[in-house]
């Protein structure tokens, strides 16, 4: 019930950006979709392949190559599900509002970072509660 009322406030205030606006972060979305798609696809096919001529010296490196992409891969696969999210998003007329205090979010913050979800304040909050990993070991 709840969250019915805010994705109605969330749509009303969504309102306010201008249909041409909503179509030209469609473009840059669906442009940047299709860049990251061709280079996952690279990268992933790239990484698969393996040449047996490979020196065993060389092996190491090959081994840590082929990891280091496909976690690359893996992390620009992240980015693709951000991007249709944010594509759904314009679709529901949701774009562009911050998730959590449902305040428009920033322009500039849109313009470099197409598929976010939250305002600039909303993320420092989040960030602000996270703490940097310590192994156990170095704890006092």
């Amino acid at each position: 019930m709840a969250e019915k009322i805010l994705r109605k406030r969330a749509t009303k205030t969504a309102k306010k950006m201008p249909v041409k606006k909503k179509k030209e972060f469609r473009k840059i979305l669906l442009d940047m979709r299709e860049r990251m798609s061709a280079q996952i696809n690279s990268l992933k096919g790239d990484s698969l392949q393996r040449c047996d001529t490979t020196n065993l010296e060389e092996d190491g490196t090959d081994v840590f190559e082929r990891q280091f992409a496909l976690t690359l891969a893996s992390s620009e696969q992240d980015s693709l599900f951000e991007i249709d999210d944010a594509l759904r998003r314009i679709d529901e007329g949701t774009y562009g509002i911050c998730e959590e205090c449902k305040k428009p979010i920033e322009k500039p913050r849109l313009k470099t970072l197409p598929f976010v979800r939250l305002c600039i304040r909303c993320q420092s909050e989040i960030e602000k509660g996270r703490q940097k990993f310590r192994p156990a070991d170095t704890i006092a």
